[in-house]
């Protein structure tokens, strides 16, 4: 029950700290001038009698409910900002506002690393290089860096109460360009990855990284209105004593940023060390690797693999029904062995135009006369069914007014050479697959030696 309770708790204390700081700030500011009771008029008057009329309860939940919102307020305000400078990248900035400590930027690394060895693995035979695959990503994060003032300014609002955005150099040594834009891409996802995955499944390990998060948020909202509130009580002192509660002030607040960025340090360690200890996965890493298997499906050899095996089916399909045709009902049989004959066509028409796109020395042969001959079959048996076919079936499927008398032992023998031939054709269609697929290997293997 109290488990559950915490994460509630945790969301109030920043906003109601932060608002009644600034509420005693504003009274600190406007209590010397502010009216007393019997001299009030106007609004003020109307305030006195609210509080006349409300218990000390009422009272403090009117108090609690006005400081929720102006701390509410004030993080919108400010602790995006606040927010952006602890950078949590792989090069430890200057000054240590750092957002992963070097446990973490290992971990990190191990990820990037482990990334993108699946990657290879899956675009592996594609065609489709790594660098290609990613390059995306890493012009989508230079048109970013030309403005990145605005940038900034859009996610600092939009930041307000969550841990900050890490950003990771694309520069840095002892990293490949790819690991670094895998990076990226896991960093981002450090937001909101612990909420959605961890919340209500693993109690404990979200317990622990809320709880880092909530003292984060807590620290960057206390901070504006510790500085506030010591403005304004120094402007009513000399200025040595000014000066020295400014002072003050101005060290809490920086003992505070860098507490919170201890605790970002903290909340990122947990979340990458379950990512590499597979408590958690990165969702960038899974949407990258789906569309690999994507992209790697569209790869020319798998396009043509895909199509060499739907024309062998196609032809397959109008082998078979040739040989029922004369043990089934003429009608029938006929008709599913045209509408075979005209989806195999079609298919190797397929077939063959993407076989001459491909750069091979081997070319797509058999697979025309093979459908002539089957056909030939087909029309035999056609006009020998003459008698049973309408006159617009005949005209439908180009048979004349002729009846025949099939050749039995002739039609065994054309359907046996066909069989023979397609099991030729589909030994050229797996030579044919091999070459696309060694080729495209092979010309992946000289852009990375290329490249390196």
């Amino acid at each position: 029950m109290l488990t559950n309770l915490l994460p509630g708790v945790r969301e109030l204390r920043a906003p109601l700290s932060a608002g009644f700081l600034w509420l005693l700030t504003v009274w600190l500011a406007i209590e010397p001038s502010f009216p007393v009771s019997g001299e009030a008029s106007g609004v003020i008057a109307s305030l006195y009698r609210l509080s006349d009329g409300l218990s000390v309860l009422g009272e403090s939940v009117a108090l609690g409910f006005v400081a929720y919102l102006v701390g509410s307020l004030s993080m919108f305000a400010f602790s995006g900002l606040l927010s952006r400078l602890i950078v949590t990248s792989v090069e430890v900035p200057t000054p240590r506002l750092d957002g992963l400590s070097r446990a973490s930027r290992d971990s990190l690394q191990q990820l990037a690393k482990d990334g993108l060895h699946r990657l290879q693995e899956i675009l592996s035979l594609s065609g489709v290089s790594i660098e290609e695959f990613l390059q995306p990503m890493g012009e989508a994060s230079e048109r970013s860096s030309t403005n990145r003032r605005r940038r900034r300014r859009v996610e600092a609002a939009r930041s307000v109460g969550r841990r900050s955005v890490p950003v990771i150099a694309a520069s840095e040594s002892g990293w490949d360009a790819n690991e670094v834009r895998i990076a990226q891409a896991i960093l981002r996802d450090l937001e909101i990855v612990g909420d959605v995955q961890l919340l209500g499944k693993e109690g404990d390990a979200f317990s622990a990284v809320d709880r880092k998060g909530a003292e984060v948020e807590f620290r960057l909202a206390v901070i504006p209105a510790i500085l506030a509130l010591a403005v304004t009580v120094a402007l009513a002192q000399s200025l040595i004593v000014a000066a020295l509660i400014v002072a003050v002030a101005g060290t809490a607040s920086a003992g505070l940023l860098f507490d919170a960025a201890q605790q970002t340090r903290m909340a990122n360690g947990l979340l990458l060390g379950f990512m590499e200890h597979g408590r958690m996965n990165a969702p960038s890493l899974t949407r990258l690797e789906l569309q690999a298997a994507d992209r790697a499906d569209q790869s020319p050899a798998k396009v043509l693999a895909r199509q060499a095996a739907a024309s062998s089916r196609a032809i397959w399909a109008l082998i078979t029904s040739l040989m029922s045709v004369p043990t089934s009902a003429p009608i029938e049989a006929l008709l599913e062995a045209h509408a075979a004959e005209e989806r195999a066509r079609a298919e190797v028409q397929r077939l063959e135009r993407l076989v001459s796109q491909t750069r091979i020395s081997r070319p797509l042969a058999g697979a025309t006369e093979l459908l002539d001959r089957l056909g030939g079959v087909l029309r035999v048996w056609s006009l020998y069914n003459h008698g049973v076919l309408t006159p617009r079936l005949r005209r439908d499927l180009g048979v004349g007014e002729e009846t025949i008398q099939p050749d039995a032992s002739g039609l065994v023998k054309e359907m046996t050479t066909a069989r023979e031939e397609y099991a030729a054709f589909i030994d050229r269609l797996r030579e044919i697959v091999t070459e696309v697929t060694n080729s495209e290997a092979a010309r992946r293997s000289l852009s990375e030696d290329d490249r390196t």
